[in-house]
């Protein structure tokens, strides 16, 4: 149903209102944001199969689907370590 440029959509009897525009942004962003993560977590040879984050995939008992856990520490670690655009990295403590 379109009412004033924004598409209502019901889910679990509750009316959203979203715009078709911003919702594709997002779905982009999300897919971009994905794939990134991908290369971090998946064995591959973008990272010569050797993954840099630590993350386990998870299958909940009587479900079909996986979840793939991401070891926060072990993203953060890896974040830090990449070079900043234009900035000079930061001294490590010691």
């Amino acid at each position: 149903m379109r009412q004033g440029g924004r598409t209502l959509q019901t889910t679990g009897g509750k009316s959203v209102k979203t715009s078709s525009s911003n919702s594709d942004r997002l779905t982009s962003i999300a897919r971009r944001a994905a794939k990134i993560l991908d290369k971090f977590v998946r064995a591959q040879p973008a990272n010569d199969f050797d993954p840099p984050v630590l993350s386990r995939i998870v299958k909940f008992e009587g479900s079909k689907r996986t979840v793939r856990l991401i070891d926060y520490r072990s993203l953060r670690a890896h974040l830090d370590s990449l070079p900043t655009a234009g900035k000079e990295p930061e001294p490590t403590r010691a």
